[in-house]
């Protein structure tokens, strides 16, 4: 049997989730995509979504995605970026490093 709080707080991701269709309509794509473990590049998200190129063009300003110098998307949500020391980082230490630099878009 499951426990009340358990319980709870899948109700609570399903609500967040029905709240907001069109996030997740792309997310899902994308985290799919991404975890093959190579960089997306926007159009690949766009044909696999079957969604238009400036659809995801504006989702990707819209969403906390990482970016590669080429402009492929390597990653959704929180993300440490090579340049440790900064916010965000292991303060120089070397840990929570991508193994390639990125970019946030802006």
């Amino acid at each position: 049997m499951t426990s009340s709080v358990l319980q709870t707080a899948i109700k609570a991701h399903d609500d967040f989730v029905v709240a907001h269709p069109e996030q997740f309509r792309l997310s899902v794509p994308l985290w799919r995509l991404l975890a093959k473990g190579k960089p997306v590049a926007p159009e690949e998200l766009a044909s696999t979504s079957h969604r238009p190129l400036p659809e995801i063009q504006a989702f990707l300003h819209a969403s906390d995605v990482r970016i590669d110098q080429a402009g492929h998307i390597i990653g959704q949500g929180l993300a440490f970026q090579r340049e440790c020391g900064g916010l965000g980082s292991s303060a120089g230490r070397g840990h929570g490093c991508l193994p390639y630099p990125g970019r946030h878009l802006q």
